[in-house]
Protein backbone atom coordinates (compact mmCIF):
# COMPACT_ATOMS: atom_id res chain seq x y z
CA UNK A 1 0.00 0.00 0.00
CA UNK A 2 1.27 3.49 -0.73
CA UNK A 3 2.13 5.46 2.32
CA UNK A 4 1.45 9.29 1.79
CA UNK A 5 1.83 12.08 4.52
CA UNK A 6 0.59 15.45 4.88
CA UNK A 7 1.02 18.46 7.87
CA UNK A 8 -2.24 19.34 9.27
CA UNK A 9 -2.52 23.31 9.00
CA UNK A 10 -3.74 23.46 12.34
CA UNK A 11 -0.90 22.06 15.07
CA UNK A 12 1.36 20.99 12.08
CA UNK A 13 1.99 17.68 13.10
CA UNK A 14 3.08 15.22 9.97
CA UNK A 15 0.05 13.14 9.78
CA UNK A 16 0.18 9.01 8.07
CA UNK A 17 -2.63 9.81 5.10
CA UNK A 18 -5.34 6.95 4.39
CA UNK A 19 -5.34 6.77 0.55
CA UNK A 20 -9.34 6.54 0.49
CA UNK A 21 -9.80 9.32 2.35
CA UNK A 22 -10.21 12.80 0.78
CA UNK A 23 -11.33 14.67 4.24
CA UNK A 24 -10.11 13.41 8.10
CA UNK A 25 -9.63 14.33 11.41
CA UNK A 26 -6.13 14.96 12.39
CA UNK A 27 -5.70 12.77 15.57
CA UNK A 28 -3.62 15.23 17.32
CA UNK A 29 -5.63 18.41 17.26
CA UNK A 30 -9.46 16.82 15.76
CA UNK A 31 -9.45 19.59 13.53
CA UNK A 32 -11.08 18.35 9.76
CA UNK A 33 -9.04 19.03 7.23
CA UNK A 34 -9.00 17.53 3.49
CA UNK A 35 -5.98 15.62 2.36
CA UNK A 36 -5.49 17.48 -0.70
CA UNK A 37 -4.70 20.68 1.60
CA UNK A 38 -2.68 18.89 4.26
CA UNK A 39 -0.65 17.46 1.29
CA UNK A 40 -0.29 21.02 -0.14
CA UNK A 41 1.33 22.25 2.85
CA UNK A 42 4.07 19.62 3.09
CA UNK A 43 4.57 20.06 -0.98
CA UNK A 44 5.57 23.59 -0.18
CA UNK A 45 7.74 23.40 2.99
CA UNK A 46 9.78 20.87 1.40
CA UNK A 47 10.18 22.67 -1.51
CA UNK A 48 11.60 25.54 0.53
CA UNK A 49 15.20 26.10 0.06
CA UNK A 50 15.55 26.58 3.52
CA UNK A 51 13.57 23.89 4.88
CA UNK A 52 15.34 21.57 2.66
CA UNK A 53 18.82 23.14 3.51
CA UNK A 54 18.10 22.52 7.02
CA UNK A 55 17.69 19.18 6.71
CA UNK A 56 20.79 18.26 5.02
CA UNK A 57 22.55 19.82 7.79
CA UNK A 58 20.40 18.27 10.59
CA UNK A 59 21.28 14.46 8.41
CA UNK A 60 25.48 15.33 8.10
CA UNK A 61 24.97 16.20 11.99
CA UNK A 62 23.18 13.06 13.01
CA UNK A 63 25.38 10.81 10.69
CA UNK A 64 28.34 12.55 12.23
CA UNK A 65 26.83 11.29 15.86
CA UNK A 66 25.92 7.90 14.58
CA UNK A 67 29.47 7.56 13.55
CA UNK A 68 30.71 8.23 16.83
CA UNK A 69 28.45 5.87 18.10
CA UNK A 70 26.38 8.64 20.14
CA UNK A 71 23.10 6.81 19.35
CA UNK A 72 21.04 9.04 21.55
CA UNK A 73 21.94 11.62 20.13
CA UNK A 74 21.69 10.67 16.65
CA UNK A 75 18.02 9.29 17.61
CA UNK A 76 16.68 12.79 18.22
CA UNK A 77 18.37 14.58 15.21
CA UNK A 78 16.76 11.58 12.69
CA UNK A 79 13.25 12.34 14.69
CA UNK A 80 14.08 16.21 14.00
CA UNK A 81 14.32 15.29 10.13
CA UNK A 82 11.32 13.10 9.75
CA UNK A 83 9.06 15.85 11.69
CA UNK A 84 10.04 18.05 8.86
CA UNK A 85 10.26 15.58 5.78
CA UNK A 86 8.26 12.43 6.29
CA UNK A 87 9.62 10.93 3.23
CA UNK A 88 13.26 10.62 4.22
CA UNK A 89 14.30 7.05 4.16
CA UNK A 90 17.94 7.70 4.97
CA UNK A 91 16.49 9.01 8.42
CA UNK A 92 14.52 5.79 9.31
CA UNK A 93 17.48 3.57 8.22
CA UNK A 94 19.60 6.23 10.42
CA UNK A 95 16.91 5.86 13.21
CA UNK A 96 17.04 2.25 12.99
CA UNK A 97 20.57 2.20 13.42
CA UNK A 98 20.68 4.43 16.31
CA UNK A 99 18.05 2.03 18.14
CA UNK A 100 19.68 -1.03 17.60
CA UNK A 101 23.43 0.69 18.09
CA UNK A 102 24.08 -0.68 14.54
CA UNK A 103 22.56 -4.05 15.00
CA UNK A 104 24.64 -4.88 18.40
CA UNK A 105 22.63 -4.11 21.43
CA UNK A 106 21.46 -7.19 23.45
CA UNK A 107 18.58 -7.39 26.25
CA UNK A 108 20.49 -7.05 29.58
CA UNK A 109 19.63 -7.29 33.36
CA UNK A 110 20.11 -4.47 35.57
CA UNK A 111 18.98 -4.79 39.29
CA UNK A 112 17.14 -7.39 38.44
CA UNK A 113 15.22 -5.93 35.74
CA UNK A 114 15.33 -6.82 32.19
CA UNK A 115 16.06 -3.64 29.76
CA UNK A 116 15.59 -4.05 26.43
CA UNK A 117 15.06 -1.68 23.21
CA UNK A 118 11.04 -0.85 21.92
CA UNK A 119 10.79 -3.41 19.65
CA UNK A 120 7.46 -1.89 18.22
CA UNK A 121 8.94 1.03 17.71
CA UNK A 122 11.32 -0.49 15.00
CA UNK A 123 8.79 -2.58 13.87
CA UNK A 124 7.25 0.73 13.15
CA UNK A 125 9.79 1.89 11.51
CA UNK A 126 10.41 -1.23 9.46
CA UNK A 127 6.76 -0.91 8.46
CA UNK A 128 7.27 2.68 6.92
CA UNK A 129 10.54 2.36 4.99
CA UNK A 130 8.97 -1.00 3.44
CA UNK A 131 6.69 1.18 2.35
CA UNK A 132 8.38 3.90 0.56
CA UNK A 133 10.81 1.03 -0.77
CA UNK A 134 9.18 1.32 -3.94
CA UNK A 135 11.97 0.33 -5.88
CA UNK A 136 13.69 -2.10 -3.36
CA UNK A 137 16.54 -0.23 -2.81
CA UNK A 138 16.46 -0.87 0.99
CA UNK A 139 15.57 -4.32 1.05
CA UNK A 140 18.97 -5.72 2.33
CA UNK A 141 18.77 -3.68 5.26
CA UNK A 142 14.79 -4.06 5.82
CA UNK A 143 15.66 -8.18 6.06
CA UNK A 144 19.13 -7.30 8.06
CA UNK A 145 16.70 -5.48 10.11
CA UNK A 146 14.03 -8.01 10.51
CA UNK A 147 16.80 -10.82 11.17
CA UNK A 148 17.72 -8.98 14.25
CA UNK A 149 14.36 -8.26 16.03
CA UNK A 150 13.92 -12.00 15.43
CA UNK A 151 16.85 -12.66 17.07
CA UNK A 152 16.57 -10.27 19.51
CA UNK A 153 12.89 -11.57 20.59
CA UNK A 154 14.51 -14.99 21.32
CA UNK A 155 17.25 -13.60 23.14
CA UNK A 156 14.36 -11.55 25.30
CA UNK A 157 12.66 -14.85 25.39
CA UNK A 158 15.58 -16.95 26.90
CA UNK A 159 16.34 -14.51 29.74
CA UNK A 160 12.90 -14.54 30.60
CA UNK A 161 12.83 -18.40 31.20
CA UNK A 162 16.42 -18.37 32.52
CA UNK A 163 16.87 -19.64 36.60
CA UNK A 164 18.95 -16.80 37.15
CA UNK A 165 16.36 -14.01 35.70
CA UNK A 166 13.89 -16.02 37.63
CA UNK A 167 15.90 -15.89 40.82
CA UNK A 168 16.51 -11.71 40.42
CA UNK A 169 13.01 -11.17 39.99
CA UNK A 170 12.16 -13.16 42.74
CA UNK A 171 14.85 -11.44 45.30
CA UNK A 172 14.35 -8.36 43.98
CA UNK A 173 10.46 -8.83 44.57
CA UNK A 174 11.67 -9.97 48.00
CA UNK A 175 13.75 -7.07 48.94
CA UNK A 176 11.51 -4.33 48.62
CA UNK A 177 8.59 -6.27 50.16
CA UNK A 178 11.42 -6.44 53.13
CA UNK A 179 11.99 -2.89 52.80
CA UNK A 180 8.15 -2.39 53.18
CA UNK A 181 7.92 -4.34 56.28
CA UNK A 182 10.92 -3.07 58.01
CA UNK A 183 9.67 0.25 57.83
CA UNK A 184 6.36 -0.80 59.18
CA UNK A 185 7.97 -2.08 62.36
CA UNK A 186 10.13 1.13 62.31
CA UNK A 187 6.95 2.99 62.69
CA UNK A 188 5.73 0.50 65.62
CA UNK A 189 9.06 1.15 67.39
CA UNK A 190 9.40 4.53 67.15
CA UNK A 191 5.88 5.27 67.79
CA UNK A 192 6.45 2.83 71.45
CA UNK A 193 9.90 4.76 72.50
CA UNK A 194 7.87 7.81 72.01
CA UNK A 195 4.92 7.18 74.32
CA UNK A 196 8.04 5.56 76.88
CA UNK A 197 9.60 9.34 76.49
CA UNK A 198 6.18 11.38 76.67
CA UNK A 199 5.25 9.08 80.26
CA UNK A 200 8.90 10.51 81.20
CA UNK A 201 8.42 13.75 80.48
CA UNK A 202 4.57 13.88 82.08
CA UNK A 203 5.67 12.45 85.05
CA UNK A 204 8.62 15.71 85.16
CA UNK A 205 5.78 18.19 83.55
CA UNK A 206 2.77 17.52 82.52
CA UNK A 207 2.42 20.03 79.46
CA UNK A 208 6.44 18.83 78.12
CA UNK A 209 4.67 15.28 77.56
CA UNK A 210 1.78 16.40 76.46
CA UNK A 211 3.29 18.43 73.50
CA UNK A 212 5.82 15.66 72.89
CA UNK A 213 3.63 12.80 72.26
CA UNK A 214 1.28 15.09 69.96
CA UNK A 215 4.42 16.46 67.42
CA UNK A 216 6.49 12.87 67.73
CA UNK A 217 3.14 11.08 66.71
CA UNK A 218 1.95 13.47 64.18
CA UNK A 219 6.21 12.87 62.68
CA UNK A 220 5.77 9.53 62.64
CA UNK A 221 2.43 9.65 61.00
CA UNK A 222 4.07 11.42 58.62
CA UNK A 223 6.67 8.49 57.84
CA UNK A 224 6.23 6.81 54.61
CA UNK A 225 4.92 3.28 55.05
Amino acid sequence: MKLEFGRCPECKYIIELENNNEIFICPYCERKITKKSSQDILVSELNNKIIVNKIEETITKAQKELDSNNYASADKLYHEVIAINPYNTQSYIGLIIAKTHNFTKKPVIVKGNLETINIKEIEKIIDILTRLNSDNKYTDFINKTILYIKNYKKMVEDIEDSTLYIQLKMINSGSNKSSKINKKYLKKVLYIISVIISIILFIIEPLYGFIFLISSSVIIGLLKS
